[in-house]
């Protein structure tokens, strides 16, 4: 599966947006938020709800004030119906069927190349990626391919679903055993113990990535960062640790 039982549910967009929507010459939109002057991006990979699900964007919002160029793809094409904004999974039950009718060759690589060609035409010399959940298995993809991570640094994923490889026919470990950027893992408390210390998966990205990190989050829930609710108690604070422990990776590796 792609997220884990009892995962956090759909959370709208409830907040003003700084930023723009763009489209690269080919016609895949992003939304965009911050200066590419500053010649430094952080890629965000959403999770299945897509490009506007919950505070995805809010999040680009606050790598922008902290002096990223910020953008995130709309990628998960072809939407499913009734889904937030044009892109990802409906609020309804989990549908693994349609998560994986999304393929990384057929329809993610695509994408994620626009995004790359879009950076380096406006100048940015450096990036780095978050993937949540889904967009996990997306960075690790990316960061693993030869012809695409060169512009990236490193990487990071809160509640990582990169155990989605199997639905393909793949396996997790030997997927990460490729990565060759540094990446910072966040699961959560009902994520698998393959991502925290000493597990199979973080291992296997330690081998040639020994700059690799994680961090445990054992009160939250799968899902926390984007679309956990703030009313629940410890939740804002949880959320803005996953955010500054993600801006201190990235600056812990110079970007």
């Amino acid at each position: 599966s792609c997220c884990p039982e009892n995962s956090l549910p759909y959370l709208a967009p409830s907040y003003t947006v700084k930023g723009t929507i763009q489209a690269h010459s080919n016609g895949h939109e992003f939304y965009a938020s911050g200066d590419p002057t500053l010649k430094k991006a952080v890629l965000i990979i959403p999770d299945i709800y897509g490009w506007n699900g919950g505070r995805t964007r809010n999040i680009a919002d606050y790598y922008a004030d902290n002096g990223y160029y910020a953008i995130v793809p709309k990628i998960l094409q072809p939407a499913m119906e009734g889904a937030v904004d044009g892109d990802g999974h409906a609020d309804v039950p989990f549908n693994l069927q349609y998560t994986i009718s999304i393929t990384w060759e057929g329809c993610v690589q695509p994408r994620v190349q626009s995004m790359i060609e879009h950076l380096k035409s406006v100048g940015i010399e450096k990036a780095v990626m978050i993937g949540f959940c889904w967009g996990g298995w997306v960075l690790a993809h990316t960061l693993s391919d030869s012809e695409m991570s060169g512009l990236f640094v490193c990487g990071a994923v809160p509640h990582p679903s990169i155990q989605l490889e199997q639905a393909y026919g793949g396996k997790p470990v030997e997927l990460l055993s490729r990565v060759t950027r540094p990446m910072l893992l966040m699961p959560a408390q009902n994520d698998s113990d393959s991502y925290r210390e000493g597990g199979e998966w973080f291992e296997a990205l330690l081998m040639n990535n020994p700059s690799s990190a994680t961090i445990d989050f054992p009160t939250m829930t799968h899902g926390w960062v984007p679309r956990g609710d703030v009313s629940i108690p410890g939740m804002e604070a949880e959320v803005e640790r996953a955010l500054s422990s993600m801006l201190a990776f990235f600056k812990a590796h110079d970007i």
